[in-house]
């Protein structure tokens, strides 16, 4: 399976491809205008337990980060909640870590914190802190 999600004229659209078909097939997505308007970065996304996670990061103002799913066997996208941070400008990746999903966040140019943490169903539990950490 692959994912392309394109953005033009203001307008998100998903398509997957089926290696099986060898065809594209257009699909719905998510229609919240907050993540049509402004500049985004994606992450690549991260397979676990059937679902393709990414995370978005929209660059506005107290725009923050947000995590969306990809069920892949329903083709539904699900908002996830992010963990409770107050670092919208932090660096955010997706890890797997000891089969479990977690979010690595970088946070505090230009001395650096760091924090992990593991996704519990839909719950986030802070697992490890690194503190200011000077270039």
């Amino acid at each position: 399976m692959l994912l392309h999600v394109k953005r033009r004229n203001g307008m998100m659209t998903l398509y997957k491809y089926s290696s099986r078909h060898d065809s594209w097939r257009k699909m719905g997505f998510i229609d919240e205008r907050k993540y049509h308007k402004y500049k985004m970065s994606w992450s690549n996304g991260t397979f676990f337990q059937g679902v393709v996670y990414f995370t978005i990061k929209v660059h506005a103002i107290g725009a923050g980060n947000y995590l969306y799913g990809f069920h892949v066997d329903s083709d539904q996208f699900k908002s996830k909640p992010f963990p409770a941070t107050s670092h919208d400008d932090g660096e955010v990746s997706l890890v797997l870590v000891r089969k479990a999903l977690h979010i690595f966040v970088a946070h505090g140019f230009p001395f650096w914190s760091l924090d992990l943490w593991r996704m519990d169903r839909d719950n986030w539990t802070k697992i490890w802190v690194r503190q200011s950490i000077v270039p």
